[in-house]
């Protein structure tokens, strides 16, 4: 009993309904930042002016934006290849937003990925890509 309780701990079962797919990707990507990357994460499913921030954390005095991806199947190509430049775009809009409502200028900003594939009835696979894209400096002083 204590093993099956443990296996469901570790890896919970994965939903059917695709927008609950990836809130639960979201929890598995919070934990393992947390736990095996050892980040401390300040914020978690920012809204922004241009979009919304998965996962936002500290690691080593950097301030980490963390974009997680969650599919079923590889079939169509890996999830992380599904970030086009549109979205990197919004990425950097809402890092550097974020940074500079929240004070936190003086950080430096970091882009990371991380893929979960979490097929059904099998356990999910992560895959994290550290400064995935890099965040160019810009103009993070306060817009007049």
């Amino acid at each position: 009993m204590f093993q099956h309780l443990l296996r469901r701990i570790t890896q919970p079962r994965r939903p059917d309904d695709k927008d609950a797919l990836g809130w639960a990707g979201e929890n598995l990507a919070a934990r393992y930042v947390r736990r095996k990357l050892r980040m401390r994460i300040v914020a978690r499913r920012v809204r922004c002016p241009g979009g919304e921030l998965d996962l936002v954390a500290l690691d080593k005095g950097d301030l980490v934006f963390i974009e997680v991806r969650t599919r079923t199947t590889e079939i169509h190509g890996p999830p992380e290849a599904t970030i086009d430049q549109g979205k990197i775009a919004a990425l950097h809009r809402s890092a550097q937003w974020f940074a500079r409502t929240r004070r936190l200028n003086h950080y430096p900003l970091r882009l990371d990925v991380i893929a979960v594939v979490w097929p059904k009835d099998r356990c999910a696979e992560l895959r994290y890509h550290k400064n995935a894209h890099s965040i160019a400096p810009g103009d993070r002083s306060r817009r007049k």
